[in-house]
C-alpha cells in the first residue's frame, strides 16, 4: 500500500547520521532531502539521566518483576524509561498500553504502602491486547495476540471500531464516528496520512 502511494521504502536499513540536506545510512548510501521526519524513537526521555541507577543496553531503567528499581528504596519505573522483563514476554515494548498498565500496577501498589497493608503483590504481568496502525483510507493493520492478523479495509475497520470503543461518553463516540463518516464521504485530506509522495504538483 506505502509502494503504491509513492514511498520508496527501504527495510533493515539503519541511519547513521542526518544533516540540513541528506540521510545518511549504515551502508553508506546518501538521501539528499530537505525535510526530515523522524517517527521512530531511540532512547527514552530520561528525566533522571545523571542518577546511578542500573541501565539495561538500550538505556533504559533495569527493574524487577514487581517494576522497583533495584538498589532503591520504594522507587519505580514505568514506561518508555523502564526496562521490564515480563516473564515469557521479554522486555516489553516502548508503547502506551505497557506504560498504562504498569502505571496501575505501580499506582496500587504504591497505595498498598501507604495503606500499611504489608502485603506483596504478585509480579507485574502485561496482557497484550494487540497492536494496531494505520496509514490513512482503507488501509490498517493488525495484529491480535496468538498471531491472528488483519490487513487492507478488514484491519482499518478493526482499528476504528477499537478506537471508538475506547471513547469515553456515548456523545464523544458518536461526535467522533460522525465526524470521520463526514471525512469519508467527502474524501476529505484529514482523515489521510499520505497523500502522495515523489509528485510536484502546481494549481
Amino acid at each position: 500500500m506505502l509502494a503504491r502511494r509513492g514511498v520508496d521504502i527501504r527495510l533493515r536499513a539503519l541511519v547513521k547520521g542526518a544533516d540540513a540536506r541528506s540521510v545518511t545510512l549504515a551502508d553508506g548510501t546518501t538521501i539528499a532531502c530537505q525535510t526530515i521526519i523522524w517517527s521512530a524513537g531511540v532512547r527514552p526521555n530520561d528525566a533522571i539521566a545523571e542518577a546511578s541507577v542500573p541501565r539495561s543496553r538500550n538505556h533504559r531503567i533495569t527493574v524487577d518483576p514487581w517494576l522497583r528499581i533495584p538498589g532503591a528504596t520504594a522507587a519505580y519505573a514505568v514506561g518508555d524509561v523502564a526496562s521490564p522483563q515480563v516473564g515469557d514476554q521479554g522486555e516489553l515494548p516502548m508503547l502506551s498500553p505497557p506504560a498504562m498498565q504498569g502505571g496501575r500496577y505501580v499506582a496500587q501498589s504504591i497505595l498498598d504502602e501507604v495503606r500499611g497493608l504489608g502485603r506483596e503483590r504478585p509480579p507485574f504481568h502485561y496482557l497484550d491486547k494487540g497492536t494496531m496502525a494505520t496509514i490513512g483510507r482503507n488501509a490498517g493493520v493488525t495484529h491480535l495476540p496468538g498471531g491472528l492478523e488483519f490487513t487492507g479495509l478488514i484491519g482499518w475497520l478493526t482499528w476504528l471500531f477499537v478506537h471508538i470503543y475506547y471513547l469515553i461518553g456515548f456523545r464523544n463516540r458518536i461526535s467522533a464516528l460522525g465526524s470521520w463518516a463526514w471525512d469519508y464521504l467527502r474524501h476529505d485530506r484529514p482523515i489521510r496520512i499520505i497523500l502522495t509522495a515523489g509528485h510536484e504538483r502546481t494549481e
